[in-house]
């Protein structure tokens, strides 16, 4: 199809993901402190906390590194911080990354956050058994991700980004 063709949406988008790539291919060497709340499935409809994994993120040419909080940063598995339960990598640039190339994408809709109006758009991936993997003590396994990134649509800076494993294997 020409430009001309396509929904303004699906244009947008594409401004978008042109933006937040050229962000990601000057993002800087950084560390950030990660909080992960994680829960359990106690019963079929209720979960409840399990703890607070607090991990310091070293991410520096496309890779990313964890340590304990003030520690050393060596090592690019978190299952090792944990006990018990699921932990994943990538959250910081690497998901971004995987997201802006290889989503599928929908519109929907505009939405008030932050005291300005942004542009929201869903995303999915399915199971890719070489994508993306979630780790717990004693075994691994792929998963897929749906979520949401809302964007502001004169500066096409990327405001928020939500998104959640699917298709969990036992």
């Amino acid at each position: 199809a020409t430009p001309q063709d396509l929904p303004s949406s699906v244009l947008l988008l594409a401004h978008i993901k042109d933006h937040a790539r050229t962000d990601l291919d000057h993002l800087p060497s950084y560390t950030c402190l990660e909080t992960i709340q994680r829960f359990q499935r106690q019963h079929a409809a209720h979960l409840s906390p399990l703890d607070t994994v607090e991990l310091e993120v070293f991410y520096s040419n496309g890779r990313e590194w964890y340590g304990a909080p003030g520690g050393r940063m060596a090592d690019s598995d978190p299952t090792h911080f944990v006990a018990s339960g699921m932990i994943g990598t990538g959250d910081f640039g690497i998901s971004l990354n995987n997201i802006l190339a290889s989503a599928h994408f929908t519109y929907a809709g505009k939405e008030e956050r932050y005291g300005r109006v942004l542009e929201k758009y869903g995303f999915h991936f399915t199971v890719d058994p070489g994508a993306f993997r979630i780790s717990v003590p004693g075994g691994d396994g792929p998963v897929g991700e749906d979520g949401f990134l809302w964007a502001d649509p004169k500066t096409l800076d990327l405001v928020r980004l939500e998104y959640n494993a699917t298709d969990i294997p036992p």
